[in-house]
């Protein structure tokens, strides 16, 4: 398992806080921190709960990831804006 530092977990933080930014600032900072930060309380309970990190933070970029293309295709459809 390869190790994962805490800028990878605060990268993770900050383009959630980019993506309520984006859809409007619909949620605010403070929703977005209190959300992952109860995202990741229930993913890691125990100390054996992070063998699986690196399975975790993949799963989240890749959630991210498309959540940048549905906003993306959403201003594009609904303004003509490509963001």
């Amino acid at each position: 398992m390869t190790s994962t530092n805490p800028h990878q977990l605060r990268h993770l933080h900050l383009s959630r806080n980019t993506m309520a930014a984006t859809m409007g600032g619909a949620a605010t900072v403070d929703d977005i921190s209190t959300k992952v930060e109860d995202y990741l309380n229930d993913k890691l309970q125990t100390p054996a709960d992070l063998d699986g990190i690196e399975s975790l933070l993949s799963s989240v970029k890749d959630q991210h990831s498309l959540l940048q293309r549905q906003v993306r295709n959403l201003g594009s459809s609904l303004h003509g804006i490509n963001y």
